[in-house]
C-alpha cells in the first residue's frame, strides 16, 4: 500500500492553507493561464478551433445531461469513501484527498465563488484538453494529461484514474455532440455540485 503524505499522517485535522479570496484568485488566474497557453499553442501550430464552437439547446442539455450523470456517480463515490476508508486504499485515498485537500481549499467558498470558479474551469480547462491537447495528440493523450492534473501526489491517483476516465467521456461527448460546449457545460456542472457538497461535508 501506498504510504500516506507526511503531512496527512501527522494532522487530524484539516487546515486551511490559504483565505477564500486568495484561492478564488489563484483558481482564476490558473485558469487565465491556461486560457493563454490554448491562444499560443493555437497559433504558432495553426490549429483551428472556431468549428467546435457552435452551440444550440440540444449540445446544451447533452452537456447538463453528462454533467448530473456524472456528479451522481461523484457523490456514490464520496460516499463509498467514508463508509470503506478503513477498509479499501482506493477509498482511503479518496477520504484522504477529500479531507486534507479538497476541503480546506473549497470548503470555504460561496456559492457565487463556486460557479465563477466552475465556469472559468470548465471553458478553459475543456478549450485547453479536449481543444489543442486533443488536437494535437488525440484522445487518449488529452485524456491522460487531464487525469495528471487531477494529481497532487501519487498517493491521491486513483482520483487520477477517475479524472482519467471523465476526460474520456468529455471527449466522446465532444465528438458526439460535435461541440465544445457539450463538455463545458458538464465540467461546469460537476464543478458547481463538487465543490458546494464539499461546503457543507463532515469527514
Amino acid at each position: 500500500m501506498l504510504k500516506r503524505p507526511e503531512r496527512v499522517q501527522l494532522s487530524d485535522q484539516a487546515e486551511k492553507p490559504f483565505d477564500r479570496q486568495t484561492i478564488v484568485t489563484i483558481s482564476i488566474a490558473i485558469e487565465a493561464l491556461l486560457l493563454l497557453a490554448t491562444t499560443v499553442w493555437c497559433y504558432f501550430a495553426e490549429i483551428d478551433l472556431r468549428s467546435l464552437f457552435k452551440f444550440n439547446l440540444a449540445i446544451l442539455l447533452w452537456g447538463i445531461s453528462a454533467g448530473l450523470a456524472i456528479s451522481t456517480i461523484n457523490m456514490a463515490i464520496l460516499y463509498l469513501s467514508q463508509k470503506l476508508a478503513n477498509r479499501l486504499f482506493i477509498f482511503q485515498s479518496m477520504h484522504d484527498l477529500l479531507k486534507y485537500e479538497m476541503i480546506p481549499l473549497f470548503g470555504q467558498l460561496t456559492v457565487g465563488d463556486s460557479i465563477l470558479i466552475a465556469l472559468a474551469s470548465g471553458f478553459c480547462e475543456e478549450v485547453f484538453f479536449r481543444g489543442v491537447v486533443e488536437a494535437t495528440g488525440g484522445i487518449a493523450t488529452s485524456s491522460i494529461c487531464f487525469g495528471l492534473a487531477h494529481l497532487p501526489s501519487f498517493y491521491y491517483f486513483p482520483y487520477a484514474l477517475w479524472a482519467f476516465a471523465v476526460g474520456l467521456v468529455m471527449s466522446f461527448l465532444m465528438a458526439g455532440t460535435g461541440s465544445i460546449f457539450a463538455p463545458v457545460a458538464a465540467h461546469t456542472i460537476i464543478n458547481i455540485i463538487s465543490i458546494n457538497v464539499l461546503r457543507y461535508i463532515k469527514t
